[in-house]
């Protein structure tokens, strides 16, 4: 642990326990959980949210059909996106 670290909940998944610190490899845990709880249900919560991004990266890929479809974003419209209110490109500059 580091100093001024609080403790906190991991799941180990190659052990399938729970652990309270930074006992094993950040390699081998999920986490930090704020209860143990929550640690020992890492795997669910974890197939639940994949489960769910799955979901709303499919209705992003249909609206992405249906715009290409529909002519809109086409290259100049991309290339607006690109610009800023005053019409200029929008590109980092380096600050030394």
């Amino acid at each position: 642990m580091w100093p001024g670290e609080e403790k906190k909940w991991y799941f180990n998944i190659k052990t399938g326990k729970v652990e309270y610190g930074r006992i094993s490899s950040l390699f081998d845990v999920m986490g930090p959980y704020n209860s143990e709880e929550e640690a020992r249900h890492a795997l669910e919560k974890a197939a639940q949210d994949n489960r769910k991004w799955d979901e709303e990266n499919r209705s992003w890929d249909e609206e992405g059909e249906s715009d290409s479809l529909s002519g809109s974003g086409s290259e100049e419209e991309r290339a607006k996106i690109k610009q800023d209110p005053k019409g200029e490109e929008d590109t980092p500059s380096a600050i030394f």
